[in-house]
């Protein structure tokens, strides 16, 4: 679920700042929306999207640690050392 917000938010960002829409007056000390407001909006989703993509990057590498500890004859200290310490 992470993964797939964070996808889907990444693509929102980045058509925005591709297409580079002009807002108007949208976005303007007398609109409905001030640029603090809009600036706050889109760091929170922005965080948003960074936490997830962090969050879903280390459960993958912790299933290949995981993955490759139990493949081999067993696991070492220094394997669940390094899962414990990436998690």
């Amino acid at each position: 679920m992470f993964s797939i917000y964070s996808t889907i938010m990444s693509g929102v960002f980045l058509v925005v700042a591709i297409t580079n829409p002009q807002y108007g007056h949208i976005i303007s000390n007398r609109g409905p929306f001030s640029p603090s407001s809009v600036a706050l909006l889109s760091a929170f989703l922005a965080k948003t999207i960074e936490i997830t993509f962090a969050t879903v990057f280390i459960a993958f590498l912790g299933q290949v640690l995981s993955r490759r500890a139990t493949l081999h004859e067993g696991l070492t200290l220094a394997s669940v050392a390094m899962r414990s310490w990436i998690l």
